[in-house]
């Protein structure tokens, strides 16, 4: 997993009393609730002087978790054209700490120079099994080239010569509903 932030606002103000008042300095300065105690904060690593020259800014981020993870060729085609916007994975650990709204990077497993598909989860289910999963979701929209739900489970069944069959009996499965990012 990577993290990453994204700057959301830039936000220039006259001096440190003006960030945190309209800022709040609960959003700004977490642990502190008193708007002197802050600037005085700040007033150790920034000047009064410098304040009045160069005013400050208040940067807004947000803090974005990135997974890789890597697909067969079909699969990563069916993924960059739009066809398939779920992706069913054993819950394991990894999987545990992937949630809504963090992003996935999809990486060809057979064409290590085919670009990174990014991705965005917008929702996330859990299941005990794939036939659980594949009922509820649809065969064809985990596994676009199936033609009925016995043929979508036992190819996830035959995966890694049955070991993914046994992790998923032990661990359950989840479900990733994606949609392309340009992030």
């Amino acid at each position: 997993m990577n993290i990453e932030t994204k700057v959301l606002y830039i936000n220039k103000y006259n001096n440190f009393r003006d960030l945190l008042n309209k800022e709040t300095i609960q959003k700004v300065l977490p642990n502190m609730t008193n708007i002197e105690n802050g600037v005085e904060i700040y007033h150790k690593y920034y000047t009064s002087e410098d304040e009045n020259k160069y005013n400050v800014l208040a940067i807004g981020l947000e803090t974005i978790k990135t997974h890789d993870l890597t697909l067969d060729d079909i699969y990563y085609n069916y993924i960059s054209n739009g066809e398939k916007v779920y992706e069913l994975r054993i819950n394991d650990d990894k999987r545990k700490n992937m949630k809504e709204s963090d992003y996935v990077n999809f990486y060809n497993r057979m064409n290590k120079d085919d670009k990174i598909i990014k991705t965005k989860i917008i929702q996330r289910k859990e299941y005990k099994s794939f036939l659980e999963a594949i009922t509820d979701i649809g065969y064809k929209q985990l596994m676009p080239q199936t033609n009925s739900i016995d043929e979508a489970v036992n190819i996830y069944e035959k995966i890694d010569n049955g070991n993914y069959f046994k992790e998923a009996q032990l661990k359950g499965v989840v479900v990733f509903k994606i949609e392309l990012s340009t992030l």
